[in-house]
C-alpha cells in the first residue's frame, strides 16, 4: 500500500492568496458572500437549487453518453443512476421547500423528506397562482413528484444500500427502469423554471 501523507492545505484552505493565481484547483465553498445580508437567504437558496440541478444534468448527460448505442445496453456496477436519482429528488425537495419559503416567509413546520407530503404543503400556492388550470400544471407536477417519491420515498433509498432493519432496500432487488433523459428534462425545463417563476 502506498504511504499516506496528509496536509490539510492540500485539500482545504481557510484563506486564499489570489496572487498565486485563480485556477490552482481550489473552488470556493460558500453561498454568495458578496451579497448584502438581506439578500443572502434568497440568493443562497437559488445557488443551492441551481447547483444541484446542474449536477443532475451533468450526471444525466454522462449516463446517456455511457450508452450511445440504442441496441446495446451497458450495465455497470458503478452506474451513475443512483447518484442521479439522489440529486434529482433532492433538487425537487429543495425547490418545493424554497417555493414554500418564498410564499410564506417561513420554513415548513413539518420536517420531512417525503416529497408527496412536502408537495401537499406547496400545492395550494400553485392553485392560488392559477397554475391549476393552465396545461394541468399542478396535476402533472403532483404525478411527477409521486412517481419520484416511489423511487426513493425518504432520500435514503438511493443514498444507502440497506435500511435500519439491515435489509437491502426493495428497489435494489426489484428491477425498475428509469428514462434518465426525460426525468432530467422535466427537472431542468419545468421544476427549475417554476422555482424561478415563484422567485420573481
Amino acid at each position: 500500500m502506498k504511504k499516506i501523507e496528509f496536509k490539510k492545505e492540500w485539500f482545504v484552505l481557510d484563506n486564499y492568496d489570489w496572487k498565486k493565481g485563480v485556477n490552482t484547483g481550489f473552488e470556493m465553498l460558500s453561498f454568495v458572500p458578496a451579497f448584502k445580508k438581506e439578500f443572502r437567504i434568497d440568493e443562497a437558496n437559488q445557488s443551492l437549487i441551481l447547483s444541484y440541478a446542474r449536477a443532475a444534468d451533468i450526471i444525466a448527460k454522462q449516463i446517456v453518453a455511457d450508452n450511445p448505442d440504442p441496441f446495446v445496453k451497458v450495465f455497470r456496477i458503478d452506474s451513475l443512476v443512483f447518484p442521479f436519482v439522489q440529486l434529482l429528488r433532492h433538487t425537487i425537495e429543495i425547490i418545493l421547500k424554497n417555493i414554500y419559503y418564498l410564499c410564506t416567509g417561513n420554513d415548513l413546520k413539518k420536517k420531512t423528506h417525503n416529497l408527496v407530503k412536502t408537495w401537499d404543503e406547496v400545492k395550494p400556492f400553485f392553485i392560488k397562482r392559477g397554475l391549476d388550470s393552465e396545461y394541468n400544471t399542478t396535476e402533472n407536477i403532483g404525478l411527477f413528484i409521486q412517481m419520484v417519491n416511489e423511487l426513493d420515498p425518504d432520500g435514503a433509498h438511493t443514498k444507502y444500500a440497506k435500511g435500519k432493519d439491515n435489509e437491502v432496500y426493495e428497489h435494489t432487488s426489484k428491477v425498475k427502469y428509469i428514462h434518465v433523459k426525460n426525468l432530467n428534462t422535466f427537472i431542468q425545463e419545468i421544476m427549475v423554471e417554476l422555482y424561478k417563476y415563484f422567485k420573481n
